[in-house]
């Protein structure tokens, strides 16, 4: 499709939208693509994605301590390197996907790079030289794997990373673009996030209950399988789904704004905005862009849209006002990003602590005796059952106290999820401590007693997650929203990091003295979990307090053509909270 055609069909649109969608061959959308009749492929891939992506990361952390003989607190650190990276490398596939990929290609691409690292990390647990060798028990002496099998592993497992970083961002945010409304958006993140559940509870039965009887080999294998699975429904309803052209590179245009101002730090800025440079719309339109209306905050940045006599139009020198305005929308969603990350490092002690402390407690259910990984079944069925109930009951709930339709905004969404957190790890700190207690009597607890951290960490995650993917894909600009939408994601890597540098600064200042420190090599219950969860409590509350100030700060991001037809981001003007 030329150019041409694609200004000719955004003048066409009838409701003065823009609306320049592309079929997957770049030939104009028709009603034939987008809308509902995507979801099914979509969500039955993000499903079976998920199956396979959360099989290898629900008990990694036991396949390091028991397989790779690894100690907890180093096992624990490995997984969240390892989670953080994936969230980290989401900015590499959000750029790609903006800049010059486009989002469909971009899924696609790194669905089969995810694919390659299963591939390789079932290979490592097949392969005799690369598959470590076999220990008898806990109470063995076990022999260590070498460090070529602990490095090809590794190296399956980061490749995975690569494909989950590159691939998530952008399907989020193509996803989104299948749906004009921000109400079908919204319903489409809710329906999203339960699929993404559906495949974590198959991954939490099925596969942890294989893992824990030791078949890894066969674990890795159908994670494999089901992850090619994921990549053909993707496929298969290629021809349904419609896509918008990549609007160029969001870094160069935000690093002209910058160094525009600061060249001409010393010109005033105009009081009428119309004297500001800005482009014709379908100018706009031709570079990936959708015109925004100046806004007054950051002036400085203005400076960069303010011409200067005998300026020549040079995009170091001069930019327009959308250009700038998008720098200001991401400046600021800055506060609010900073605040989500504490929540990602609670968020990922369900996949490293959570799991090893159940592995200490009395794991019986009758005659059953359950893998520790799988009380995560709690937290995933917790989400399930709040996400389906969250419209009929949560919403008339909250319309009535707030008066507004959604009931509650999605920065409120985002409030209610971190102070659930905080009292997530309040409940974890108070069980630790009688478990410790009980243990240290010669008794065990049951490990059901983790049930309340598990269901208020998942009613949390119902509120912030869909609030902050829904918040990040509509309050990002047009030519940014997959880049976006790799932020959202990028905040669970930092706190992924961030509880690794929390465990490795605490095990610094515990085992002083020969103490075996708060988190043990090899025994909880010579330690103290129960101080880690306190101090990890009182983060959460500070950022509770942190994030309610950014909200008070907050403005929306200025309308789009779009959403002025459509009715939505009304609120610029007000704080959004």
């Amino acid at each position: 499709m030329s150019k041409q055609q694609e200004v000719e069909k955004q003048e066409q649109n009838e409701n003065g939208a823009i609306c320049e969608a592309l079929d997957w061959r770049g030939r104009p959308a028709t009603d034939k693509h987008g809308g509902p009749r995507t979801s099914i492929f979509i969500l039955a891939s993000q499903g079976l994605w998920n199956v396979a992506n959360f099989a290898i990361a629900t008990s990694l952390v036991l396949y390091f301590v028991r397989v790779l003989q690894m100690g907890n607190a180093t096992a624990a650190n490995n997984v969240t390197n390892w989670i953080g990276t994936q969230f980290l490398l989401t900015l590499l596939g959000g750029f790609l996907g903006d800049a010059y990929w486009g989002r469909f290609k971009t899924c696609a691409i790194f669905q089969l790079v995810h694919v390659l690292g299963l591939i390789l990390l079932a290979l490592s647990a097949t392969i005799n030289a690369l598959k470590p060798p076999q220990c008898n028990g806990p109470g063995s002496m076990c022999p260590s794997p070498s460090a070529l099998q602990v490095d090809i592993f590794l190296l399956g497992l980061y490749i995975t990373a690569l494909g989950t970083g590159g691939y998530l961002p952008a399907f989020v945010a193509w996803g989104a673009d299948q749906f004009d409304s921000e109400k079908t958006r919204t319903t489409f993140f809710g329906w999203l996030f339960v699929c993404q559940n559906i495949g974590t509870i198959v991954a939490n039965t099925v596969f942890v209950w294989l893992q824990n009887k030791g078949e890894w080999e066969l674990s890795f294998w159908l994670a494999t399988g089901v992850g090619a699975l994921a990549t053909l429904a993707f496929g298969v309803g290629v021809p349904t789904y419609r896509q918008y052209a990549p609007g160029g590179n969001s870094f160069v245009r935000t690093a002209q704004v910058i160094i525009a101002s600061v060249r001409k730090w010393w010109i005033e800025v105009p009081r009428d905005a119309d004297e500001l440079h800005e482009l014709p719309t379908i100018e706009l339109i031709r570079q990936g862009s959708r015109k925004m209306p100046h806004t007054p905050r950051f002036r400085f940045l203005d400076k960069a849209a303010t011409r200067v006599p005998g300026e020549f139009e040079k995009p170091w020198k001069l930019c327009n006002v959308t250009q700038v305005e998008e720098l200001k929308c991401l400046f600021r969603m800055l506060p609010i990003w900073l605040c989500a990350i504490p929540f990602a490092a609670v968020f990922s002690q369900i996949n490293t602590l959570f799991v090893e402390q159940a592995a200490v407690m009395d794991l019986q259910l009758g005659n059953i005796k359950i893998p520790p990984a799988s009380l995560n079944l709690v937290n995933v069925m917790t989400i399930f059952v709040c996400t389906l109930l969250y419209a009929p009951v949560v919403v008339p709930i909250a319309r009535a106290i707030t008066g507004r339709p959604t009931g509650l905004t999605q920065l409120q969404r985002l409030g209610c999820g971190q102070i659930g957190v905080a009292i997530a790890m309040g409940l974890a700190a108070l069980v630790e401590s009688r478990r410790l207690s009980l243990a240290r009597q010669g008794k065990q607890m049951s490990v059901f007693w983790l049930s309340p951290q598990h269901i208020v960490l998942g009613i949390s995650q119902v509120f912030a997650v869909v609030g902050a993917m829904d918040f990040f894909y509509s309050e990002a600009p047009h030519a940014m929203k997959g880049l976006v939408s790799s932020l959202s994601l990028a905040n669970l890597a930092i706190g992924s990091f961030l509880s690794t540098v929390l465990v490795s600064i605490t095990m610094h200042f515990t085992t002083r003295d020969g103490s075996p420190g708060w988190i043990p090599p090899r025994n909880l219950n010579v330690g103290h979990v129960d101080y880690f969860y306190w101090l990890l409590m009182c983060i959460t509350l500070l950022n509770v307090a942190a994030f309610g100030l950014g909200c008070r700060w907050y403005r929306r991001c200025a309308p789009t053509p779009e959403s002025q037809t459509n009715g939505s981001h009304t609120e610029n003007v007000k704080p959004y909270f």
